[in-house]
Protein backbone atom coordinates (compact mmCIF):
# COMPACT_ATOMS: atom_id res chain seq x y z
CA UNK A 1 0.00 0.00 0.00
CA UNK A 2 1.35 3.39 -0.53
CA UNK A 3 2.16 5.63 1.81
CA UNK A 4 0.34 9.17 1.67
CA UNK A 5 2.31 12.45 1.92
CA UNK A 6 1.14 13.96 4.38
CA UNK A 7 1.11 11.77 7.68
CA UNK A 8 3.84 13.83 8.58
CA UNK A 9 1.82 16.99 8.62
CA UNK A 10 -1.35 14.97 10.68
CA UNK A 11 1.55 14.29 13.19
CA UNK A 12 2.95 17.90 13.44
CA UNK A 13 -0.43 18.86 13.51
CA UNK A 14 -1.52 16.46 16.44
CA UNK A 15 1.93 17.37 18.40
CA UNK A 16 0.74 21.21 18.10
CA UNK A 17 -2.22 20.91 19.66
CA UNK A 18 -0.79 19.50 22.08
CA UNK A 19 1.64 21.71 23.11
CA UNK A 20 -1.14 24.24 23.07
CA UNK A 21 -3.30 22.50 25.53
CA UNK A 22 -0.39 21.70 27.64
CA UNK A 23 0.63 25.40 27.63
CA UNK A 24 -2.98 26.56 28.46
CA UNK A 25 -3.07 23.86 31.18
CA UNK A 26 0.23 25.26 32.98
CA UNK A 27 0.26 29.19 31.83
CA UNK A 28 -2.67 30.71 30.39
CA UNK A 29 -1.23 33.46 28.52
CA UNK A 30 1.63 31.13 27.26
CA UNK A 31 -1.14 29.32 25.63
CA UNK A 32 -3.28 32.20 23.80
CA UNK A 33 0.58 32.92 22.81
CA UNK A 34 0.49 29.47 21.35
CA UNK A 35 -2.72 29.73 19.98
CA UNK A 36 -2.75 32.98 18.19
CA UNK A 37 1.14 31.83 16.94
CA UNK A 38 -0.78 28.59 15.74
CA UNK A 39 -3.72 30.20 13.89
CA UNK A 40 -1.22 32.71 12.26
CA UNK A 41 0.70 30.10 11.22
CA UNK A 42 -2.85 27.93 10.13
CA UNK A 43 -3.71 30.84 7.98
CA UNK A 44 -0.46 30.81 6.17
CA UNK A 45 -0.39 27.15 5.16
CA UNK A 46 -4.46 27.34 3.90
CA UNK A 47 -2.54 30.62 1.59
CA UNK A 48 0.02 28.08 0.61
CA UNK A 49 -2.05 24.98 -0.37
CA UNK A 50 -4.97 27.73 -1.85
CA UNK A 51 -2.11 28.83 -4.67
CA UNK A 52 -3.18 26.95 -7.90
CA UNK A 53 -2.26 23.84 -9.08
CA UNK A 54 -3.37 23.77 -12.14
CA UNK A 55 -2.22 25.19 -15.77
CA UNK A 56 -4.22 28.40 -16.60
CA UNK A 57 -4.63 27.28 -19.96
CA UNK A 58 -5.62 23.57 -20.46
CA UNK A 59 -6.24 22.93 -16.54
CA UNK A 60 -3.97 20.33 -16.57
CA UNK A 61 -2.75 19.74 -12.71
CA UNK A 62 1.18 20.58 -12.16
CA UNK A 63 2.94 18.15 -11.09
CA UNK A 64 6.89 18.99 -10.55
CA UNK A 65 7.52 21.81 -13.30
CA UNK A 66 5.12 24.53 -13.99
CA UNK A 67 6.52 28.10 -16.16
CA UNK A 68 5.43 31.35 -16.05
CA UNK A 69 4.19 33.22 -18.88
CA UNK A 70 2.70 37.00 -19.45
CA UNK A 71 -0.22 36.61 -21.31
CA UNK A 72 -2.49 39.22 -22.06
CA UNK A 73 -1.21 41.34 -19.17
CA UNK A 74 -1.19 39.02 -16.32
CA UNK A 75 0.87 36.31 -14.72
CA UNK A 76 -0.17 32.79 -16.03
CA UNK A 77 1.22 29.28 -14.91
CA UNK A 78 1.50 26.94 -17.59
CA UNK A 79 2.44 23.16 -17.63
CA UNK A 80 5.71 21.99 -19.58
CA UNK A 81 3.23 20.76 -22.87
CA UNK A 82 1.53 24.59 -23.32
CA UNK A 83 5.01 26.01 -22.32
CA UNK A 84 6.49 24.10 -25.27
CA UNK A 85 3.40 25.11 -27.37
CA UNK A 86 3.76 29.42 -26.16
CA UNK A 87 7.81 28.52 -27.00
CA UNK A 88 6.73 27.54 -30.85
CA UNK A 89 5.01 30.03 -31.21
CA UNK A 90 7.01 32.92 -30.03
CA UNK A 91 9.62 31.34 -32.09
CA UNK A 92 7.73 31.21 -34.78
CA UNK A 93 6.61 34.53 -34.70
CA UNK A 94 10.09 36.09 -33.84
CA UNK A 95 11.35 34.29 -37.14
CA UNK A 96 8.39 35.92 -39.15
CA UNK A 97 9.40 39.37 -38.06
CA UNK A 98 13.26 38.52 -39.11
CA UNK A 99 12.52 37.88 -42.50
CA UNK A 100 10.33 41.13 -42.91
CA UNK A 101 12.98 43.40 -42.00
Amino acid sequence: MAKRKDEGLGCLLLILIGGIIYLWSQNTIWGIVALIIGLVLFFVAAIVVAIPKTCDICNAALKRASYSWKLDGKNQRVCPNCNRSLERQTSRAALKKKELI
